[in-house]
């Protein structure tokens, strides 16, 4: 099977301050409001073409205080030619599942690669968001303070009941 992109197992995305602003919509809105998302992935395993993990996000009003990250469980695929489907699943007090849909590409950016996303969500307010995610290590000025919330990596995973494995090694291309 094809290995390409077997440097996903390990590793931890963010997103960048330039991909911060995303927008919300509910029914009775004429136009959408604008937000901060702060989204994480820690992808635990890779093989064969897929990937899955542990995914943080926080999204939140733009000039308001953040509330609490929420933590979803991840899965994707991820073609040879880098086309990105990921599925995030989160469980509401009932204990059932909702799922979210992203889709994208890894592209390269400045010699290291990122996932060029987008992703939409929700039932009484949607959210719509694209970014480039880009990799992080321990050590890293992204990993100790995330843009646009005031979490390292390891709090933000933490606060949403995830534990951080250890990452010292930079992610290789």
């Amino acid at each position: 099977m094809n290995e390409k992109w077997k440097f996903l197992e390990g590793s931890y995305w963010y997103v960048p301050t330039q991909y911060l602003p995303a927008t919300q919509m509910g029914a009775t809105d004429s136009e959408p409001n604008f937000m901060i998302d702060q989204t994480v992935w820690q992808i635990t395993s890779y093989r064969d073409g897929y990937f899955w993990g542990n995914c943080v996000a926080l999204i939140y009003a733009k000039g308001e205080e953040p509330g609490a990250p929420n933590g979803l469980k991840m899965i994707g695929s991820i073609t040879p030619d880098g086309s990105v489907q990921i599925s995030f699943m989160q469980m509401n007090q009932l204990g059932a599942a909702t799922s979210i849909s992203g889709w994208g590409k890894m592209v390269k950016q400045h010699y290291d690669w990122a996932f060029e996303m987008q992703m939409s969500s929700g039932l009484n307010v949607l959210t719509s968001h694209w970014a480039s995610m880009y990799s992080t290590i321990e050590g890293a000025p992204s990993w100790n303070k995330l843009p646009g919330v005031e979490y390292s990596v390891p709090a933000f995973l933490e606060a949403a009941g995830f534990e951080v494995q250890s990452t010292n090694t930079p992610v290789t291309y």
